[in-house]
């Protein structure tokens, strides 16, 4: 095959991208990491959800993900190494990113579901029932400074819905996720769709003490970052479940 030929297939199969849906396009960045590195699926979707997360950090505005001390995906490496250089070459992220913003929705988790990546303990709420959640949470018009709170925000839908829905509201968002492939993909999401400012933070929820954790707390200026600190100051003790506490009797008696 002349290499004038596999030029011009190359530029037909760009073109074809700039036309294709959000959750496509996330299919098709797949797929190059897949024959390019020949991974399991669980570490090529954190490669996608990388590869995302470095497009943004060199294209993208993000004022919201970088507010006083909180400094937006400090720890990732943005280097350009040739899997990206590939994958961008295709315009593959870009067309992501734009056909995402036009129709804003989770559709990393929506991946992450049909992939069926899905953990002990991990569930995806649906877009209506969300919808519907913040409809009712809400009046029709927000006009004192609110905050939100998702304690176990997965990827981040339940607060992209809430700033999509109310863009002119003034919410500050907020967020805690346990799980760290997640974690990442909730600041890619956060950091494309998000209107208002926000701190994600890397931690469990259960363990976190509800006195020195609130929207005022220095817990927050750690959020939004790739490699997330140590936070075990702000526990307050083990969590009430593990292969020492089988109930909570146990539980209280031993930290007693």
């Amino acid at each position: 095959m002349s290499k004038e030929l596999l030029q011009l297939m190359h530029q037909i199969r760009v073109k074809k991208f700039a036309k294709s849906p959000p959750k496509k396009l996330l299919l098709e960045i797949l797929h190059e990491i897949e024959v390019k590195k020949h991974y399991g699926r669980m570490r090529s979707w954190d490669l996608m959800v990388e590869m995302l997360a470095k497009w943004l950090v060199h294209n993208e505005d993000l004022t919201l993900a970088n507010m006083g001390y909180i400094t937006a995906f400090k720890g990732l490496r943005t280097e350009k190494d040739e899997l990206y250089k590939h994958i961008d070459s295709l315009n593959l992220l870009q067309h992501y990113v734009t056909a995402a913003k036009a129709k804003p929705w989770d559709y990393i988790g929506e991946v992450y579901m049909d992939m069926r990546l899905v953990g002990p303990g991990q569930n995806t709420t649906p877009r209506q029932i969300v919808d519907m959640m913040i409809k009712m949470t809400y009046p029709e018009k927000v006009t004192k400074v609110s905050t939100q709170l998702d304690p176990c925000v997965g990827t981040g839908r339940f607060l992209i819905e809430a700033s999509v829905l109310m863009p002119d509201a003034p919410l500050i968002l907020f967020g805690v996720e346990i799980n760290l492939s997640l974690y990442r993909a909730c600041l890619v999401n956060m950091a494309m769709f998000s209107k208002h400012p926000f701190s994600i933070i890397c931690a469990d929820t259960l363990r976190l003490d509800p006195k020195i954790t609130g929207p005022a707390s220095k817990i927050w200026d750690l959020g939004n970052r790739w490699d997330p600190p140590d936070i075990s100051a702000f526990y307050w003790k083990p969590p009430p479940i593990n292969p020492e506490h089988f109930s909570l009797k146990a539980f209280t008696e031993k930290d007693k």
